[in-house]
């Protein structure tokens, strides 16, 4: 499809307020360029605590705006607080409104009273039902995650009274980008080759739940280190006859560890129909902490009732209880939910890489249109991750008001 200019062609890019933390854009100066060298207006809002300066945007042609008002297509990373979105304009950002979460139906509400369109970036699926627009911010999430939590056993295993290499690794804002953060892991991986771990700890072991971009990118930095992957049936021999020079690996599925709690056995029909009849074999084995990178509430981890913060990335729970920091009888848990803003500027490079070319679409909407008459000018991955427009959900989106209701009627 191709992109012409024309008098209404305006976008914005919000000042993220998420949290003090936050200090991604959607779209870098480099990005920015591209698209006033086609015709576009960029409007910026100010943020001294955006990773890209402001003077960094003016020199590729956008100007600093507080009033986005003249932008038709407004672009973000994290949430809109509802009083700040403006009627009758197309959003763009992470809605976290698809599974009715508690937290974001004020913003869902004004979303539909204001006319609002919005595009979900993680609902911006390709052919093959992946999100490489959220999938780059999956990676990103799972290397700043693990940088954390080997942070967090560093310190952790020291307030446990054990020195160990860990300490070289401080968290993943402590670092310029990702090619630091490797260098951090590396000079950890020489000092355990060496044979620096106390003679009091066995062989360490790192597991894995799941496969996708946030599980890819946590092993890409944990391969720094002298690692051997091995299947979780195996690490029983590793506990036992491990070797301390290096550290261990596996990824997990549901069948290492789920069991029926009659039988013994797993079976993925019976636990996708009926997941109460299934427990985790995961409180049996032996945690030290538990890098949380879904942060999701009340999902992963049960017990994981409200997200930590890069102010206060850690707590040690026992499953009933939490407490802040790295002291006291539990496991360690870092459940930050945005990790990619800790890397601020190269997660807006690569997220506005994916971003940039939906961009172009997304410029054509006009918000106060009916949707079905703007349809044919968007792919059908912008077009399926249009959550509402023109005041109501859309279609493949309904179910959101039975799931709201639902979890209402459980509290």
């Amino acid at each position: 499809m191709q992109f012409v200019a024309n008098n209404r062609t305006v976008l914005g890019i919000r000042r993220e307020d998420y949290n003090t933390w936050e200090s991604r854009a959607p779209l870098s100066p480099a990005h920015v360029q591209k698209l006033v060298s086609k015709g576009v207006t960029v409007l910026v809002q100010p943020a001294s605590k955006r990773a890209y300066s402001e003077k960094e945007y003016q020199e590729a042609g956008a100007h600093i705006r507080e009033d986005l008002s003249e932008a038709s297509v407004i672009l973000g990373v994290k949430t809109t607080p509802p009083e700040k979105l403006l009627p009758n304009k197309t959003y763009a950002f992470f809605s976290h409104t698809i599974k009715a979460q508690d937290a974001n139906m004020p913003m869902l509400d004004a979303i539909i009273d204001k006319n609002i369109r919005i595009f979900d970036y993680e609902m911006m699926l390709d052919e093959a039902g992946v999100s490489p627009v959220a999938g780059a911010m999956g990676r990103l999430a799972g290397i700043s995650g693990m940088i954390n939590i080997l942070h967090a056993m560093g310190t952790r295993l020291l307030a446990l009274g054990h020195h160990t290499p860990f300490l070289r690794i401080g968290p993943t804002h402590s670092y310029r980008n990702i090619e630091m953060c490797r260098q951090a892991v590396r000079d950890c991986g020489y000092d355990l080759a060496l044979g620096r771990m106390p003679e009091s700890m066995g062989p360490l072991t790192f597991l894995f739940t799941g496969s996708g971009y946030v599980s890819k990118g946590a092993q890409e930095m944990l391969k720094e280190l002298p690692v051997k992957f091995v299947d979780p049936t195996e690490l029983r021999d590793v506990c036992a006859s491990g070797d301390t020079t290096r550290v261990y690996a596996a990824v997990m599925r549901r069948h290492h560890h789920l069991r029926h709690r009659d039988t013994g056995r797993y079976d993925e029909k019976e636990y996708t129909a009926h997941p109460d009849r299934f427990v985790s074999t995961f409180a049996e084995q032996r945690l030290i902490a538990v890098s949380d990178i879904s942060a999701d509430e009340g999902g992963s981890l049960e017990f994981m009732t409200r997200c930590t913060s890069m102010d206060s990335p850690f707590e040690v729970s026992d499953g009933t209880k939490s407490e802040p920091g790295i002291m006291g009888g539990g496991v360690v848990v870092c459940s930050v939910d945005n990790l990619p803003a800790q890397l601020p500027r190269e997660a807006t490079d690569i997220f506005g890489n994916q971003l940039l070319p939906y961009v172009w679409e997304m410029l054509h909407s006009m918000a106060e249109v009916p949707f079905e008459s703007q349809a044919d000018l968007f792919s059908k991955t912008l077009q399926d991750a249009t959550i509402a427009s023109n005041g109501k959900l859309r279609p493949k989106y309904e179910y959101i008001w039975e799931l709201r209701e639902s979890k209402n009627q459980q509290k």
